[in-house]
């Protein structure tokens, strides 16, 4: 368990995300949360290495979730139980990879820049299957090349958001905002 200073600036303690990996998704499936974390470990490598979360990096980083290669998806999507339709115009691939690229603009602050490529991940659903779990490796991408953690990865990976929610970026953001701490 974290300390009591976990928020607010104190160093990371404890690895959430993989423990979050290794206790939720675990349980729901222990080859799921095999794959998770073989995933996490290249999106650490790919942020230590320097450079955007690119489209070419999602899809690598998908293909290890989902155990195969993968692209972005050829048909519009459908999720939670069909009551939520993601479109699919000539240009989403497009518009998807360019708000990737945008993950790493030194002018805009590593928590906003993490906050927005998860959501863009979710709302754009560039895959048919596993967009959660693409989301949070973006998130976490972004956080550790700019040397940050999550104190807690709950209530940023657990908590269902709806893209009409107005005031819902700004909210994730601020939970991120809070949770998020240096790697120690």
């Amino acid at each position: 368990m974290v300390g009591d200073d976990a928020v607010g600036g104190a160093a990371l303690r404890d690895e959430q995300v993989a423990r979050l990996v290794e206790e939720v998704d675990r349980a729901r499936d222990p080859l799921r949360a095999k794959r998770l974390m073989e995933a996490l470990v290249l999106a650490r490598s790919d942020a230590d290495a320097g450079g955007a979360p690119t489209l070419e990096r999602t899809r690598r980083w998908q293909g290890l979730v989902l155990g195969a290669p993968t692209g972005f998806r050829t048909r519009p999507a459908l999720a939670h139980a069909g009551a939520v339709r993601y479109g699919l115009e000539r240009d989403t691939e497009a518009l998807f990879a360019a708000s990737m690229e945008q993950a790493s603009d030194p002018l805009v602050p590593a928590i906003s820049r993490a906050a927005r490529a998860h959501l863009d991940v979710c709302y754009f659903h560039p895959f048919a299957d596993g967009n959660g779990r693409a989301a949070r490796l973006a998130l976490d991408f972004v956080l550790t090349q700019a040397g940050l953690g999550l104190h807690a990865a709950g209530p940023v990976f657990l908590v269902a958001r709806r893209a009409g929610d107005p005031g819902g970026a700004f909210g994730f953001m601020h939970i991120i905002d809070y949770l998020t701490g240096p790697i120690a």
